[in-house]
């Protein structure tokens, strides 16, 4: 199998998940993707989603210092 072939199987979306929107959600979504003539509503959701969930990945990334311990570091210099 090669390379691209591995990468495809791994990409490939296989997990469905379901979401509820009340009317006026749904009238925004659908007239936000009308004027921007988008028809794949998918990947303008995944696209919103994971934009917000790296974003907090990147906001809350780990460090060794506590944010008391950062602080007071970042006072020093």
């Amino acid at each position: 199998m090669s390379v691209n072939a591995q990468k495809y199987r791994t990409l490939r979306r296989k997990h469905k998940h379901q979401i509820l929107l009340n009317d006026y959600e749904i009238k925004a979504l659908n007239r936000y993707c009308e004027e921007h003539n988008i028809f794949n509503k998918s990947k303008i959701i995944r696209e919103a989603l994971f934009s917000k969930v790296l974003k907090s990945f990147e906001d809350n990334y780990p460090t060794l210092f506590d944010e008391e311990e950062l602080r007071r570091l970042e006072k020093r210099h």
